[in-house]
């Protein structure tokens, strides 16, 4: 089959999708992935066609009103009022990039925040599989990616609460999904949001994260399932000189690191690692990531701006990150502890995972992180046995998994019986 897979965001919205895409190559298949220019070069690194969507989350988080959507964890209102407003101008553009991203396909992938491709395929009579690397469909077993504060809820409750939530997320995007589908000369749906109609319509959908962590929700209909992490080959980076003498120079140093959350002042969260490292007496490796901050080593504190994390997390002692899902699970991969100051979105869904799981401390909140509150977590950390034993037992699990292969297979089976409608 020739498969268009199209997706939106950071690089952590696109790294599992490539996984799966090469997957899907490895059984026969074509697959050319539609996502931001930004990403065209890791997409081309891995031999497989980029196709265009507008804008870029880089530049999009780095300015003013993207930076105060990064704090807005706790807060679905806000969180919806600045997605609309960040993402609002982009929503014409998006469905028509994904509607010309999948000319030539014989069915079409897309990432649950991609939902825009759903109208593609509608309209060309191709079937279409939703991927997700958090729970996409409302359950009574676990809460919303974007209100884990709802867990407290009972069941019957609990379900039409995250329902609601993805409406507020969601909804305000409605009105130009319609108008476009008005555009193309498909009909005008029921449903409050466009995610709601691609259920509506039965679009199955993969789940990009492993029971180990999150047990598939019993309540889910057949067309909805968990495959596992899905993860890219291993790197064979080169780490240059200066890192395999610091690593090597002493103690397993404990990672930091934020990737694309820059925060309101990005050299701030430099400071603020390197601050948390001295605190809690510990070497670190530090990712700069987004923010910019140049490359620099001292005789405790290495920072970096990028660096494939499955070559190093098996190197160091703990994972302190955001919270975002790649990172969390490349964390738990390594069989290493984690500290995660969440930001915004699934972050603080994953760090309460985190949490349940007994693989790290308390979650810190980005807003309320200081580099003695960080530094308090790391010492957690690295102190509790327990945190190491049990992502260990985590890592064992993941080690007999293959997300992205079993992804492909449930893709094929998706693709199969939409035929068979």
């Amino acid at each position: 089959m020739k498969l268009a897979l199209v997706t939106v965001g950071t690089r952590g919205d696109v790294q599992p999708y490539l996984a799966v895409a090469l997957a899907l190559v490895a059984r026969g298949h074509e697959v050319w992935i539609a996502t931001h220019d930004e990403h065209a070069p890791l997409v081309h690194a891995h031999g497989l066609e980029h196709r265009s969507i507008a804008g870029g989350m880089r530049e999009l988080i780095g300015s003013e009103l993207g930076r105060a959507w990064l704090t807005s964890a706790g807060s679905p209102r806000k969180y919806a009022k600045y997605a609309r407003e960040i993402f609002g101008p982009l929503q014409r553009a998006w469905l028509e990039d994904a509607d010309a991203a999948v000319e030539g396909a014989d069915a079409v992938l897309y990432y649950a925040m991609a939902v825009h491709a759903v109208h593609a395929a509608e309209r060309r009579g191709l079937p279409a599989v939703a991927l997700a690397p958090w729970p996409l469909v409302p359950t009574r077993q676990c809460a919303s990616v974007l209100a884990p504060w709802l867990e407290f809820l009972p069941g019957p409750l609990l379900r039409p609460a995250n329902d609601l939530v993805l409406r507020l997320a969601m909804g305000g995007f409605n009105a130009e999904h319609l108008a476009h589908r008005s555009r193309v000369g498909l009909p005008r749906y029921r449903e409050p949001d466009p995610i709601h109609f691609a259920l509506a319509r039965g679009v199955p959908t993969v789940h990009l994260f492993s029971e180990a962590v999150l047990p598939r929700p019993t309540d889910w209909d057949s067309q909805h399932e968990v495959a596992g992490f899905a993860f890219v080959p291993r790197s064979d980076y080169a780490a240059p000189t200066e890192l395999e003498d610091f690593l090597d120079g002493g103690p397993a140093p404990t990672y930091i690191g934020f990737g694309s959350m820059t925060g309101q002042t990005p050299e701030e969260l430099v400071a603020l690692a390197t601050g948390a490292a001295r605190l809690a007496g510990v070497r670190a490796v530090v990712g700069s990531g987004w923010t910019g901050v140049a490359a620099s080593t001292s005789s405790d504190v290495f920072v970096l701006d990028d660096i494939p994390h499955d070559w190093l997390f098996p190197r160091v002692s703990a994972v302190v990150h955001h919270g975002g899902i790649g990172t969390f699970a490349e964390g738990l991969r390594a069989g290493r502890p984690t500290v995660i100051a969440a930001f915004f979105a699934d972050q603080p869904f994953w760090g309460r995972r985190n949490e349940l799981l007994g693989t790290g401390p308390t979650t810190l909140q980005r807003s309320e992180v200081t580099s003695e509150t960080l530094a308090a977590a790391i010492r957690r950390a690295l102190a509790d046995e327990g945190y190491r034993a049990r992502a260990a037992g985590i890592a064992a699990r993941l080690a007999n998994e293959d997300g992205a292969g079993r992804a492909a297979e449930l893709i094929e089976r998706g693709v199969a019986r939409s035929r068979e409608r």
